[in-house]
């Protein structure tokens, strides 16, 4: 069974025109730790949004994505060492 969940921060604080939005989404299948679990947010702009938000957004996105590549490098090494050099 897969089951979602949404988190609604957007209901605890007034927004008003302009205000970037964040969408934070939640799911798992099954009972941990047998089962699977996922999760991701993303930003969205609404409207005119001041030049610092969409700075602020955008650099986000681009550190997660370099630390994404870092890892993914790390890992491949990893794999590496234990396969190649039996470490």
């Amino acid at each position: 069974m897969l089951n979602g969940n949404c988190n609604r921060y957007l209901d605890l604080l007034p927004t008003t025109f302009g205000d970037p939005l964040w969408f934070s989404t939640t799911l798992y299948q099954g009972v941990l730790p047998e089962g699977y679990h996922g999760d991701t947010s993303t930003t969205f702009f609404c409207g005119n949004v001041d030049d610092e938000a969409k700075k602020l957004v955008e650099l986000r996105t681009d550190l997660f994505y370099f630390a994404v590549s870092i890892l993914t490098l790390m890992l491949l090494l990893l794999f590496y060492c234990i396969v190649y050099l039996h470490l």
